[in-house]
């Protein structure tokens, strides 16, 4: 496709054994390892910064399009069998926070894919997990919000109600679409092939002695 593609560990899984991914901070941590992530990608002269895309599943899925909300850099996103109005996941990594319920706020994740309207968008859902009733629910919702900005056509939805909660070759077909069209990409060349791996880099984008974090508005300055 003509892509520089990143892949990284989630927090406390591979090579990112700083901690566990048990870890109260855990969703802290881990979308301050996406920052770091395209801070990498950006650093690398053959990256073209004015086409960053994000995708991932699940979890990933939630690292997403929470990157999207926060990190203004990424211009197309596809969060993957993960945004729902009512499930916000079951693991410390995705609502280990007051994210989403607190004193003062209650939102969910259909609220917070929204914030990246009006760039480009595809949720990709299924008829399996908590994303079946995105067509009905989720993406109009999204979709009203993208209307505000006139940008109704930035945001799709691909429904495979006959599959389950993973990132196979039908969704990943959708997402190469899609990254294709808003990312000047061919997706001709989108074949899928074994890979060698040639070598193993590590990149740490945080240690032990850094919990303490700045505040999300500190993160990241443009």
């Amino acid at each position: 496709m003509g892509a520089v593609v990143f892949a990284y560990d989630m927090v406390g899984i591979g090579d990112s054994t700083q901690t566990t991914h048990a870890d109260d901070n855990v969703l802290t941590l881990q979308l301050w390892d996406s920052i770091r992530a395209l801070d990498f990608l950006m650093s690398l002269p053959e990256v073209d910064r004015k086409r960053i895309g994000c995708t991932g599943e699940s979890g990933g899925g939630t690292q997403t399009f929470l990157l999207g909300a926060v990190d203004s850099r990424v211009k197309v996103s596809v969060p993957v069998v993960m945004v729902s109005a009512h499930f916000f996941g079951g693991c410390k990594c995705e609502s280990g926070l007051p994210l989403h319920h607190g004193d003062d706020h209650d939102t969910d994740n259909a609220e917070i894919a929204a914030l990246f309207a009006p760039k480009p968008q595809l949720l990709i859902s299924d008829g399996k997990d908590w994303t079946k009733n995105v067509p009905e629910v989720e993406f109009p919702y999204i979709r009203s919000v993208y209307k505000l900005y006139h940008a109704a056509n930035n945001v799709e939805n691909v429904h495979l109600p006959d599959e389950g909660h993973d990132y196979g070759p039908s969704k990943r077909e959708a997402m190469y679409k899609f990254m294709a069209k808003h990312l000047r990409l061919n997706f001709e060349n989108a074949k899928q092939r074994m890979v060698g791996l040639t070598k193993r880099i590590r990149f740490w984008s945080h240690s032990l002695s850094r919990y303490l974090l700045p505040s999300i508005r500190d993160l990241h300055t443009p």
